[in-house]
């Protein structure tokens, strides 16, 4: 039987919830992917992935930048399972996310109006509004279904033994994996690269396997074998300029040179979890360093939704002047400059939110709204169990 009955693990259950607590490291690793994550929209959405001129050295620094970030948004997602697999669904969290969210795409919708950098339509004010279910920014929408399913989830995961979750973890991995990588010409289980829901529950897996069964091991782990995790991520590149050389001869297999920029291609699956498990090994210490770096992280989420708002992702980048550097060598000092700029930017503006949400009373709130939700069915079961 794969599932053992929670009922009698009750004492697992309330060691697991005991223990929400913010890991330095890893929180580090949650900026750090942050920062990735700016670099990817740079180099895509500011055109140099894609206008940089061919066969330039930037262009081929370009894809290996590319390459080594793209394990950002997977680490994300273990961060999300490393942490999430042992807490109680908490629905205040739920509508805070989603309020937050509605707030600052509303807002920054009718600001890009004001300031021209878009026009007024009925299909954006309501892709504003209900930002959530429109897919505009598809990784919020599927943060948002996930955490719907946490209950679900967390049964599951906490009703497993080891040999039980690793026999999930490699058939997941296996399906939605090794098997689209190998035949990368079709979507048979509807991964969609990465970019679903499906996949975001293949890493939250992986990232609470981790916690739950490899937390010590991983701070033993060779730096050696580490490292040797990460340079896997250069096989991206790595093909890709071997295949474009090769369609010089052969023309048909010139669509085949992007194939292994996925989020669920074995490379960037690999180089993922080895960049997890090095920042689960380092050690921070000192209360000052911790707080700060708690506290900045606390802000990664209100980074990504304002920067990746959907009328202004497309301008942003441009705006600061993408365009004019990418063939130049200035390019490598306005790249890094460009993503911290944008990061310092949106987390302070986030750190405000969150000050003025408190102030006006917007966190009690949410917490008033939410135990009144939550009595309403408390009381539709009493009901029930009385019936």
């Amino acid at each position: 039987m794969i599932m053992r009955d929670l009922r009698n693990e009750m004492p697992l259950q309330k060691e697991i919830h005991s223990k929400t607590e913010r890991n330095p490291n890893i929180e580090l690793l949650r900026i750090v992917s942050m920062l990735m994550i700016l670099v990817l929209h740079y180099l895509n959405q500011g055109g140099a992935l894609w206008n940089v001129t061919k066969g330039s050295i930037n262009y081929y620094l370009i894809w290996i930048v590319e390459a080594i970030c793209y394990v950002s948004v997977n680490c994300y997602m273990l961060i999300s399972g490393y942490f999430l697999w042992k807490t109680e669904f908490k629905l205040n969290k739920l509508i805070s996310f989603w309020l937050t969210g509605a707030v600052y795409s509303v807002v920054l919708f009718v600001l890009c109006i004001a300031l021209n950098i878009s026009e007024f339509s009925v299909k954006g004010l309501i892709t504003a509004i209900f930002h959530v279910s429109s897919r505009a920014n598809w990784y919020v929408t599927i943060y948002f279904a996930l955490y719907c399913l946490l209950p679900l989830l967390n049964y599951a995961i906490q009703a497993m033994s080891k040999k039980e979750m690793k026999m999930v973890t490699i058939a997941v991995l296996i399906l939605f994996s090794i098997i689209p990588t190998v035949l990368f010409f079709w979507d048979a289980f509807g991964v969609s690269d990465g970019y679903s829901l499906l996949w975001y529950i293949v890493m939250y897996l992986v990232g609470a396997m981790l916690n739950r069964f490899y937390s010590e091991r991983l701070k033993s782990l060779k730096t050696s074998v580490l490292v040797g995790g990460m340079i896997v991520i250069l096989v991206l590149p790595i093909f890709k300029f071997a295949i474009k050389a090769l369609s010089y001869v052969f023309p048909v297999i010139s669509e085949f040179t992007d194939i292994l920029y996925r989020y669920n291609s074995i490379p960037v699956v690999i180089a993922s979890v080895t960049m997890f498990c090095l920042f689960a090994r380092i050690q921070i210490s000192g209360e000052k360093i911790t707080r700060l770096i708690n506290r900045i992280a606390k802000t990664t989420l209100g980074v990504f939704i304002i920067h990746t708002h959907f009328a202004l992702r497309d301008s942003l980048w441009i705006f600061l002047g993408s365009e004019h550097v990418m063939n130049s060598p200035l390019l490598w000092l306005h790249l890094p400059g460009c993503v911290i700029l944008v990061y310092v930017i949106c987390s302070s503006i986030d750190f405000g939110r969150a000050k003025l949400f408190n102030a006006i009373g917007i966190e009690k709130l949410v917490h008033k709204l939410s135990r009144k939700i939550n009595a309403l069915f408390e009381d539709e079961r009493q009901g029930k169990k009385n019936g």
